[in-house]
């Protein structure tokens, strides 16, 4: 009986690793993406994005041995997201059913409604531009959107999504002592770094509406 290989062992260690996070390659990204809470609680599941390099330097330190470390490459890690059959050509987010080579990050999560809309707020955001905006601006669209959709969530509900999915996407939340002045006075505002007040969006009524007929026919 022929014993395992050099090549067999590395790419049996990413299997592991790839079982025990439950993720999976993005091709076209060049993404490793997997759903899971730092803390246990279930409110504080989020997405996490890894790249190839990164996940290889994972398990070099955690899990092989550091001659066994040495000859871990690329290859062994993408053999194994094969082997699997856990590799896709892209992601995106719907409620819909995708086709099989399509990952769709909404099947392979347990996101509530609220936190599929607060996260489609933000890529419309971003997608047009947007990189500062006033959290009134956001919250007037948000509670459009749990109108139409009947979420009912309560004040502090809709504050932590917005928190949870901003700065995961980067933006910082400027409120109390931080908040920029804006048309002469100081206003709660959320901005990626490095962005000016004079940058900050405002988002008029009707375009507000839009943004909220737009998310809600994608999530009904």
């Amino acid at each position: 009986m022929s014993l395992p290989s050099t090549t067999d062992e590395l790419i049996e260690a990413c299997v592991k690793y790839i079982e025990d996070k439950d993720c999976s390659y993005l091709a076209k990204e060049g993404y490793i993406v997997y759903f899971a809470s730092s803390t246990g609680r279930k409110s504080d599941y989020v997405w996490h994005k890894l790249k190839v390099s990164e996940v290889l330097r994972i398990i070099r330190a955690m899990r092989l041995t550091a001659n066994m470390a040495r000859k871990l490459d690329e290859h062994h890690l993408i053999s194994a997201f094969q082997e699997l059959g856990k590799v896709y050509e892209y992601g995106v987010k719907s409620r819909h059913v995708t086709v099989p080579e399509v990952f769709n990050y909404s099947a392979h999560s347990e996101m509530s409604l609220g936190d599929q809309a607060m996260s489609m707020l933000v890529e419309v955001l971003l997608v047009n531009g947007i990189t500062a905006v006033l959290i009134k601006d956001v919250s007037a669209i948000f509670h459009g959107i749990d109108s139409k959709l009947i979420l009912k969530l309560s004040t502090t509900d809709i504050r932590e999504l917005l928190y949870k999915h901003f700065e995961i996407a980067g933006f910082v939340i400027k409120t109390g002592s931080r908040r920029p002045l804006i048309d002469g006075k100081k206003q709660p505002a959320i901005m990626m770094p490095n962005t000016k007040p004079s940058e900050v969006s405002n988002i008029t009524p009707d375009a507000q509406a839009k943004i909220i007929a737009k998310i809600y026919g994608e999530l009904v």
